[in-house]
């Protein structure tokens, strides 16, 4: 049986854009299968909206306790506040700049983002729904403060990899691809 990825892209974003394309096609080509959903964002962005997207592919058993979620930024607190609440177990949860509770100064990523954000018990349930969870962070992102980043990393109960200069790990961070993630697949 082939593995199940999901990957889910941030606030702003799309499946379209950075690594997620790269990513979707190493998986692709050796036999693994990958859901990279697209999300509505920022118009109509809220937590039940993106939900309803990720019900679908429970529903119809393609999520499951086998699947791994690969999430970017705002899409990490998202999965965990969906696996909390909707109490769905998976086998891996991999977080790249996650961030949870943090207010940048920015109303329209503020506004859209807090949708999203679960309470510290939520955090430290994360492990009840995952097998193993791995963040990996930079401390030269130019929107998150390491301390925001390595809370939630350590809050979750994940494996921590620190990427020297990698920025949001985003295509202006040159993460067009994202070969380290590969070893954690």
């Amino acid at each position: 049986m082939s593995n199940t990825t999901f990957v889910f892209h941030g606030s702003f974003g799309s499946p379209y854009e950075n690594w997620f394309p790269w990513l979707h096609g190493v998986l692709a080509s050796r036999g693994d299968t990958c859901f990279a959903p697209p999300f509505p964002t920022p118009v109509g962005q809220t937590f039940e909206s993106w939900a309803r997207i990720v019900d679908a592919y429970r529903n119809n058993g393609l999520l499951n306790e086998e699947s791994t979620l690969v999430t970017h930024s705002s899409s990490a607190v998202f999965a965990v506040k969906y696996l909390t609440s909707r109490q769905v177990g998976i086998s891996k949860l991999i977080t790249v700049s996650g961030f949870n509770q943090f207010f940048s100064g920015n109303e329209d990523f503020d506004r859209i983002n807090s949708e999203f954000f679960v309470t510290e018990q939520d955090l430290k349930a994360t492990n009840k729904y995952c097998k193993k969870a791995v963040s990996f962070l930079s401390s030269s992102d130019p929107y998150l403060p390491t301390g925001v980043l390595i809370s939630f990393a350590s809050t979750i109960g994940a494996e921590t990899i620190d990427v020297p200069s990698a920025g949001h790990f985003n295509s202006a961070a040159g993460f067009a691809e994202f070969p380290q993630i590969l070893e954690h697949l």
